[in-house]
């Protein structure tokens, strides 16, 4: 999971310091953005997903959760962050390769950054959920239809 998400460039929404990712959790990357119509909306949905699947959690914390950041800028990220939950990690906006790298690899970005960050035949636009297993392998690249239709359970394939 390091390669894919270096420890790093991973910082909390809450202290905005670098912190590690649970382990033995799945990690959820969402990939979107301050400024985005639709990215809002969906937040708020992913939010009241997230406190139902953390509420029947054990532990209390059913995954992690990654925000990377589509923003124009490090202040608009540093206030969209703000808002997050503290249970929330996110990419350092100053890492911008590793940032832009996740964006390569799922092909997720939104169509005015695709060409500045290398991101060829983008099959998804922000907002988009990505999800991995424990061990950083990816259990589904378009949970975003999982959230929206989420009826108190579980989503398959998370």
């Amino acid at each position: 999971m390091d390669a894919l998400l270096p420890p790093s460039s991973l910082l909390s929404a809450s202290t905005q310091s670098p912190s590690p990712l649970t382990p033995s959790l799945p990690t959820l990357l969402l990939f979107s953005s301050s400024w985005c119509p639709d990215c809002k909306p969906f937040l708020a949905r992913l939010l009241t997903v997230l406190e139902d699947l953390h509420d029947a959690s054990p532990s209390g914390k059913a995954v992690n959760v990654v925000y990377v950041s589509s923003d124009k800028d490090s202040a608009q990220c540093g206030e969209y962050v703000k808002a997050m939950p503290e249970y929330f990690h996110y990419v350092s906006f100053e890492d911008e390769e590793a940032r832009s790298a996740l964006k390569r690899r799922f092909r997720t970005c939104a169509g005015s950054e695709a060409d500045s960050v290398g991101v060829k035949d983008r099959l998804r636009g922000i907002p988009n959920l990505v999800v991995l297993g424990e061990g950083g392998e990816v259990k589904t690249e378009d949970a975003t239809k999982d959230v929206e239709g989420f009826r108190g359970e579980w989503p398959e394939g998370w």
